[in-house]
């Protein structure tokens, strides 16, 4: 077997070619963390307030999960 099939072969698994195998493939949690992080932006640009206090509760919602999601 060639270098490159098994390279596209692990790719086409999902694997990604990092030196920690811990964080080779995104878990749950991380796809989980990610979809969270988008409906919180999407929020962040929806809701009409003052800059810094909509910034302060941006990273209070993100940090803290204190979303009303």
């Amino acid at each position: 077997m060639s270098p490159s099939s098994a390279t596209s072969r692990y790719l086409a698994r999902g694997f990604y070619l990092t030196s920690n195998p811990l964080l080779s493939k995104p878990s749950l949690f991380q796809r989980l963390l990610r979809r969270r992080l988008k409906r919180l932006v999407v929020l962040f640009y929806s809701q009409p307030r003052d800059g810094a206090v909509k910034v302060a509760d941006f990273i209070a919602e993100g940090l803290l999960g204190l979303s009303k999601i």
